[in-house]
């Protein structure tokens, strides 16, 4: 941290992101653009590494909440397995492009996030049960997909995958946002499988913001 405020500011937007998050995800758009914002020198993949250290932090409380208290289906455990996998590919991604088209391309994405999320927000209010058969294909194919873009980016993966589990699979808000959550747990560890051995987080940023 350059600056006393800077730790503040960051603080501050992990603490709204957390309180968000377990309620119906989309944390990550407000705690992401804040290490964007308040560390501007610092290299994206750095960026990238320490928003999911701190993420990680915040879902494994939720997920410890919504198992006590929701429940999880078991193909939903299943799942995390192709969302870290999925996550881990998308981390690796981050490597390849040139910083140049990196920057550019996450503020597009943000945009993109931001309006697809204000644009539906009455989404999945009432169940519209599927059939039951193919829901494990279901579920792997929704974690792996959205795994793999929040390996690569991040922001607004818990609302994608509660939308996707109600929209595709039928499950109603709040039992779709205890999945997303144990799914976004895992696509956080996946991407940090990539992040960790890299020396890609910022430990004095990211460990404040997780607590």
């Amino acid at each position: 941290m350059e600056t006393w405020w800077q730790g503040g500011a960051v603080a501050v937007a992990g603490f709204a992101a957390g309180t968000i998050d377990a309620i119906a995800g989309g944390g990550g758009l407000i705690q992401f653009p804040a290490l964007l914002l308040t560390l501007p020198a610092q290299p994206l993949p750095a960026l990238l590494g320490t928003n999911k250290l701190a993420s990680i932090a915040g879902t494994s409380m939720a997920v410890g909440q919504y198992v006590q208290k929701v429940g999880i289906p078991r193909p939903i455990w299943w799942g995390t397995i192709a969302a870290a996998l999925g996550s881990y590919i998308g981390a690796r991604l981050t490597d390849s492009l040139p910083v140049a088209w990196l920057r550019p391309l996450i503020l597009v994405l943000l945009l993109g996030v931001w309006l697809f999320t204000a644009l539906r927000p009455r989404f999945g209010l009432t169940a519209q049960p599927k059939s039951s058969q193919p829901q494990i294909w279901g579920i792997g194919a929704i974690a792996l997909t959205l795994g793999f873009y929040d390996g690569f980016f991040g922001p607004g993966t818990g609302t994608f995958l509660t939308f996707a589990l109600v929209g595709f699979l039928g499950f109603d808000f709040l039992q779709a946002t205890a999945a997303a959550k144990l799914l976004n747990w895992a696509t956080n560890f996946g991407a940090l499988l990539h992040f960790v051995p890299r020396h890609q987080i910022l430990y004095l940023v990211a460990l404040p913001i997780a607590l």
